[in-house]
């Protein structure tokens, strides 16, 4: 919607950090609020909010990476562009509670008692931030023919393809943040432990999340998994928090319910153990290869070495054969990001004119 920045004094000025920064400041000051009454003070809530900013931010990448490994295989220094963007909002959840857990644990203080308080307030700075995606045209939907699509035209925004209705995602996530964080203001009029919000908006969260993932045009299923593991370890906290008899499990160290929280986590995750044996094509010998000679050798004579190829085009100046060999093998795990087996793809085209001489060749294995 507004991908160009407005200039201000000769100042750059995105709409998108805009609404980040309003979503930050107003966060903050509902979290602040919150945790007053609970008699923090003002310079501890202070250092909790930059650690907790900072290790979100970092979570936020990690997970964008992990979700994006195919883009950074070969170049491992695009991890750090963060300039380029690249940031997934499960992984700034995580990575900040995280923070915090670490934070409340050095400065001996309750991160139950903090937590909530501190979600309040992350709930609608996420949602007012959603306003800014929208600005910059990020998590964009699918295409749709519903009356309330959005097109975007201005040819710098990231939405594509430009000029068409798509699924206004942003303004779903926008909606369903501010509709959960008065769900969570009534819950915490309510509310009889520590940690009731926190599990109530991983909860709701998650839900929110798995529905308006199927809007998105970059559908992603890791993101999904996270939102199903979340739906189940927040269902199982809550319904201990709201039975008297698992109350007490609350009160084990951090790092059993972090040890839980992971075994759940891959067991969820994981698939089945599978025995990958596919083999498509006819193998491409790189000996065969190197006996090619330009000008030289036939059509009769490739399709001797290759046998029959698995495309076959004419072209203006002869004739285009396309071979192609695939071959998987070995143990895979289903994991989150799938781990183990192997595979091997070798292709090969070769140009003939029109007296079935080889011009040229080009040979490739991945």
């Amino acid at each position: 919607m507004f991908p160009d920045p407005i200039v201000l004094f000769g100042i750059p000025i995105h709409m998108f950090g805009v609404f980040v920064a309003l979503g930050i400041f107003l966060g903050y000051k509902v979290a602040f609020k919150e945790a007053s009454k609970l008699g923090v003070s003002e310079d501890f809530f202070v250092n909790l909010a930059l650690v907790t900013i900072i290790s979100g931010l970092i979570g936020a990448r990690v997970v964008f990476i992990l979700s994006n490994l195919h883009f950074y295989q070969g170049s491992f220094l695009k991890i750090f562009a963060s300039w380029q963007g690249g940031l997934v909002s499960y992984g700034g959840l995580l990575g900040g509670i995280v923070g915090s857990v670490f934070f409340c644990k050095r400065m001996n203080f309750s991160f139950w008692k903090i937590a909530d308080p501190v979600i309040l307030g992350l709930v609608l700075g996420l949602s007012i931030g959603r306003l800014g995606c929208l600005a910059a045209g990020c998590c964009y939907g699918k295409p749709t023919s519903l009356p309330w699509g959005i097109a975007f035209h201005h040819p710098t925004s990231l939405a594509t393809p430009l000029h068409t209705a798509l699924h206004p995602t942003q303004i779903y996530l926008f909606v369903a943040g501010l509709t959960i964080f008065f769900i969570l203001l009534a819950v915490q009029k309510k509310k009889s432990i520590d940690g009731e919000i926190l599990w109530s908006y991983l909860l709701l969260e998650s839900i929110s999340r798995i529905f308006i993932e199927q809007f998105r045009a970059e559908y992603q299923p890791f993101i999904i998994w996270i939102g199903v593991i979340l739906l189940l370890i927040s269902s199982i906290q809550i319904y201990r928090l709201k039975n008297k008899k698992w109350r007490e499990c609350m009160k084990q160290p951090i790092w059993k319910i972090t040890a839980l929280v992971l075994v759940v986590a891959l067991t969820a995750a994981c698939g089945v153990l599978k025995t990958q044996r596919v083999e498509r094509g006819h193998d491409i010998d790189k000996g065969d290869v190197n006996d090619i000679v330009k000008g030289t050798t036939t059509e009769r004579e490739i399709l001797k070495l290759f046998g029959p190829p698995t495309k076959l085009r004419d072209t203006d100046a002869g004739k285009e054969l396309y071979y192609e060999y695939t071959k998987t093998g070995g143990f895979k795990w289903d994991l989150l990001i799938s781990i183990g087996g192997s595979s091997v793809t070798k292709t090969l085209l070769v140009w003939l004119d029109k007296n079935g001489v080889v011009t040229d060749y080009a040979y490739k294995k991945t």
